[in-house]
């Protein structure tokens, strides 16, 4: 049960610290779910092409079937845009991960040394500064890394197996 209270709290503070970033991050989604699309879709490419230069198989998609003179051509073109489509598709949801990851690192830092503000003197004067200012640096930097990379490869999994 208080794993469930823990991913809620997790989901408040995203939510919080994301403010103003979620169109890039339903933009960032799109793109991933572009990306799963069209890496499910290469190989079925590929193996038109194998199997119209082995077995002379036509191929066809909604309803356009090449000449069988320029199906090589037309289908390598297809591999090609395909694969430019997934590569673009992966660079721009990384940039607007790479936006929101930041964005929320600086409202997490905002919002913690205002929180250090706050603090009483006796906090201050029981804990160095330098710990304490290193530790809220290196937690953050480690969030915003999880939110650039490790985010993108959860969803981006996970759109691939659904």
């Amino acid at each position: 049960m208080s794993g469930r209270g823990d991913l809620g709290r997790t989901l408040a503070l995203f939510r919080r610290f994301s403010a103003g970033q979620r169109r890039a991050f339903v933009a960032a989604a799109m793109m991933l779910a572009l990306e799963a699309a069209t890496a499910v879709y290469q190989p079925t490419l590929l193996g038109a092409l194998i199997n119209f230069l082995k077995d002379h198989r036509s191929w066809s998609i909604a309803g356009f079937t090449p000449a069988p003179g320029t199906t090589i051509q037309v289908l390598a073109l297809a591999i090609i845009a395909v694969t430019a489509v997934n590569s673009l598709a992966d660079s721009l949801a990384e940039i607007s991960l790479a936006k929101c990851g930041r964005a929320i690192g600086y409202n997490l830092r905002v919002a913690l040394f205002g929180h250090l503000q706050k603090l009483s003197l006796a906090f201050h004067l029981r804990r160095r500064t330098g710990d304490v200012l290193t530790r809220i640096t290196s937690d953050v930097q480690a969030l915003e890394e999880f939110v650039v990379n490790s985010v993108s490869d959860l969803a981006g999994s996970f759109l691939l197996l659904a």
